[in-house]
């Protein structure tokens, strides 16, 4: 099982010319459509690791007056779907006139209970108990807040970089003097002391927000994050040629992909040695480890650690921080 992430996104918006004064063709106002071109690759419903959209995906876009922050058009969240063949496509879309324009964006879109009012948060969620590849990649774009970048009809192209608002926890058990076939069906993490707080999930009515201006994550409670795996992953065999796990951080990474799992979780304060402890359910027996070393999850970052099964015993062997692994984005180009 594969499971991707979504890195960074390149988001260029063309604003095609499309007069609606009078019928003359002047340019004064300018439509918004969107359509791209989608990377191929195989891809999962929550973690993606290209930068790249799958089919159905839709971002929420944010058009604020720059004079004085008011709605730029009646409807302030505004959505573009893909259809998964490189095509944006909005119902709504904005209309730029002379006035310039803040810009925020977010993924994915919701509907909030008022989208004609400006907003700077949406709900998010960090489910305690849930299947495998289900999570959601939330992400912020890095706003368009300078007079000088913001568009207006003469200025229609903008260039969003998406970010992420989670931090990735990756988990990479191998086999080393273990007699059993090494199924995984299941994993836990949570707090190992009262009151630290690290492992936030949903509880209404204490729920998760994002700022689309930062990616600022707040709300939760305090809780354990299980997940189910439908299909059982086959735990890898350590080995010294090929090398398993890799001691380069790229051909490490790819390991996660297939023999390893992966949950997004909110990113936390800093974490002292023995405050994590990781769980897994392996051929139907349930082994833990604690972390061992001080670390605070960062938003963006993936954060992998490689554990070792020998007999009865867990031990984490390496830990290692990376970004999310950024491919440069093919131009979304509006008609």
């Amino acid at each position: 099982m594969k499971r991707k992430t979504i890195a960074g996104l390149s988001l260029l918006l063309l604003l095609g010319g499309c007069s609606k004064n009078n019928g003359l063709t002047n340019n004064f106002y300018e439509e918004l459509k969107v359509s791209a071109t989608l990377a191929t690759g195989s891809q999962t419903k929550a973690i993606l690791n290209d930068d790249f959209f799958p089919a159905a995906s839709s971002i929420g876009v944010q058009l604020l007056k720059f004079s004085d922050n008011t709605p730029y058009s009646t409807k302030t969240n505004v959505m573009f779907s893909s259809d998964g063949l490189g095509n944006w496509s909005s119902t709504e879309g904005y209309t730029l006139n002379p006035i310039k324009a803040k810009v925020y964006a977010y993924y994915p879109y919701v509907s909030l209970s008022d989208d004609t009012q400006p907003f700077y948060t949406i709900p998010a969620s960090i489910e305690a108990t849930a299947n495998y590849d289900s999570d959601i990649d939330y992400m912020y774009a890095t706003p368009i807040e300078n007079a000088a970048n913001a568009p207006y009809n003469s200025n229609s192209a903008i260039n969003l970089q998406m970010n992420h608002a989670l931090t990735q926890v990756s988990l990479l058990v191998y086999k080393d003097n273990y007699n059993g076939a090494g199924s995984l069906t299941d994993f836990y993490v949570e707090d190992t002391n009262p009151g630290t707080n690290h492992i936030l999930v949903n509880s209404d009515p204490i729920d998760f927000t994002m700022d689309v201006r930062d990616g600022s994550i707040t709300g939760g409670t305090k809780g354990i994050i299980e997940r189910k795996l439908i299909t059982p992953l086959s735990i890898g065999q350590a080995s010294q040629d090929p090398k398993f796990p890799s001691d380069d951080l790229n051909e490490l990474k790819q390991q996660v992909l297939t023999k390893g799992v992966s949950v997004l979780v909110a990113p936390t304060s800093l974490i002292s040695a023995g405050e994590i402890k990781f769980s897994f359910v392996i051929d139907g027996n349930t082994y833990s480890v604690v972390n061992t070393s001080p670390i605070t999850w960062e938003k963006g970052k993936q954060n992998i650690y490689t554990i070792r099964l020998s007999g009865s015993t867990l031990s984490i062997s390496q830990v290692s921080i990376t970004k999310w692994d950024p491919v440069k984005a093919e131009d979304l180009v509006i008609n």
